[in-house]
């Protein structure tokens, strides 16, 4: 993974509500995890 892919729009969710630290990070891992399934 390259920093670049954190910045790609499939990685950037601008609606997220979560309520601690590693609930956003469990989004974003979810994010990216979306994004390599569906090979962006």
């Amino acid at each position: 993974m390259r920093v670049t892919d954190l910045l790609k729009n499939a990685s950037i969710d601008l609606n997220a509500h979560v309520k601690d630290k590693p609930d956003a990070i469990s989004h974003l891992v979810d994010l990216m995890d979306k994004k390599r399934r569906a090979g962006a």
